[in-house]
């Protein structure tokens, strides 16, 4: 599914958020917004979720509007704290896709923490097969280090397996490493939109607005710069592996 922001403008409070913004998330993208507070993030929720506004938001070149956004909506599954549904193991198994070595992967509990409705809310949409468009707002963040790595990995393993299109929107950079494509909001304004390969432009932008670059990202760049690896890891293990080998040569 390919969704398109066109020639957006909206207010919020006499506040304007965007003028004339425009994006276009592409089909099968694996897409990782990355925005702090007051960037625009949680607006672009908003507009999927057909908040008035100028402009055209399309999905397949099909225009949301109030006549269509029931069907349009039904194979998109927008997840943020205003939409997090109860879902059960039932549900899950009814699903094209179940695995339940994926399933224990997130080491759900009894009765259900917020933590496990938000792991479960996500793991349904990647799998469930009538959903071509899953965004995440910010819910990855609440999660702890070894969550948020088992989430990542699934989504770049679902993306992969589905073809779905894929949007996940943050408050950092951790997560980025997992993504093919790299956005950075401020003020309304796409300030970076590329991969990994572009780290120096990214490392200004993130200067500029304060974001902490992912620490295998960093520890990468200082031991190239240092002639000690020639390239940028965004797996660890990967990297220790790689200089371990290189020493016993």
């Amino acid at each position: 599914m390919n969704i398109e922001f066109r020639n957006i403008t909206f207010k919020y409070k006499e506040e304007n958020i965007f003028t004339n913004f425009n994006l276009q998330i592409k089909e099968n993208d694996l897409a990782y917004l990355i925005g702090l507070n007051n960037s625009g993030k949680s607006t672009i929720i908003k507009l999927l979720r057909n908040y008035p506004c100028i402009g055209d938001i399309l999905f397949d070149g099909i225009e949301l509007n109030q006549k269509n956004y029931k069907s349009i909506s039904s194979c998109c599954s927008i997840i943020d704290e205003e939409n997090l549904n109860s879902i059960s193991l039932d549900d899950l198994k009814k699903c094209f896709g179940y695995n339940d070595e994926d399933y224990n992967k997130l080491d759900i509990k009894s009765p259900q923490t917020f933590m496990d409705i938000i792991k479960l809310n996500i793991y349904y949409s990647l799998i469930n097969n009538k959903y071509k468009f899953i965004v995440i707002d910010d819910l990855i963040d609440y999660l702890n280090s070894r969550d948020k790595m088992v989430i990542y990995e699934l989504i770049k393993k679902r993306h992969k397996q589905f073809k779905k299109t894929i949007l996940v929107c943050s408050n950092n950079a951790y997560g980025m490493i997992y993504f093919k494509r790299i956005l950075v909001l401020d003020k309304g304004i796409i300030k970076f939109d590329g991969t990994l390969k572009k780290i120096s432009e990214i490392e200004r932008v993130f200067d500029e607005l304060g974001i902490y670059m992912p620490f295998i990202v960093d520890l990468s760049i200082k031991l190239k710069l240092y002639n000690l690896i020639d390239k940028i890891y965004t797996d660890n293990v990967k990297l220790v592996n790689d200089i371990w080998k290189e020493k016993k040569k």
